[in-house]
This record gives C-alpha cells, structure tokens and sequence, in this order.
C-alpha cells in the first residue's frame, strides 16, 4: 500500500481511486503540485514529489530552512515546515553523491507498479 508523507514526518496510508495505479490528477493532488519528479527510494519504493517547489510563490527559506507562508485568521505570517525529512532520507540512498538535493513538501511512496 501507498504512503503520503508529509513535512512534519505523518505518514498517512493511501490507495488509488481505482485500486490499481495513481493517475497524474491524483498524484498532483496528493502532493499539492502541478509538476511531479520521481525518484528511486529504497527497497524498490517510488518516491513522487514536487518538482519545482522553488518556484512557489508562498515558499520561503527562513533561517529554520524552507517553509511554506501563510496568514493567520489575525493576518500574521505564519510559516509551516516544509522541508520533508521523512522523504529525503529515503531518497538519499539512490542520489549517490547528490546527497544536496531534498524533497520538500508532501511525497507519495508506492511500489512502481501502483504507478500509471
């Protein structure tokens, strides 16, 4: 079965709609984007993330590292952790020496057949 991990480390158990494979739709929805990058985790896991989330507007690299900005319900900024951990340290094993690279914001891990 499928896992979306997020930022703070929740790790939630999904399933396609179809009960086979993600489609595009779904995996932007998961992850909040509109443009996926995949990458090898281990174990034979596919790891699904953002990839541009640089180029988000609401992102911003704080002295605590990256951070997704909004408002309160008083309009204060408030920023919530972005960079995803969990994720990174899953991709790492496959990146070599590309060990810089991060996965920010929601991943979904699944098998690649679950993958359409």
């Amino acid at each position: 079965m499928a896992k979306l991990i997020s930022p703070g480390g929740e790790v939630t158990e999904v399933k396609p709609k179809n009960g086979k494979t993600f489609s595009l739709d779904e995996m932007y929805e998961y992850i909040g984007c509109s443009m996926v990058q995949f990458s090898d985790g281990k174990d034979g896991e596919t790891l699904i993330f953002d990839e541009e989330f640089l180029c988000r507007g609401d992102i911003v690299n704080t002295p605590l590292g990256f951070a997704l900005v909004s408002r309160d319900e008083d309009g204060n900024e408030v920023y919530k952790p972005w960079l995803n951990h969990t994720a990174t340290r899953m991709m790492h094993p496959s990146m070599g020496p590309f060990v810089h690279n991060v996965i920010c914001g929601n991943c979904l891990v699944c098998d690649e057949s679950e993958v359409n």
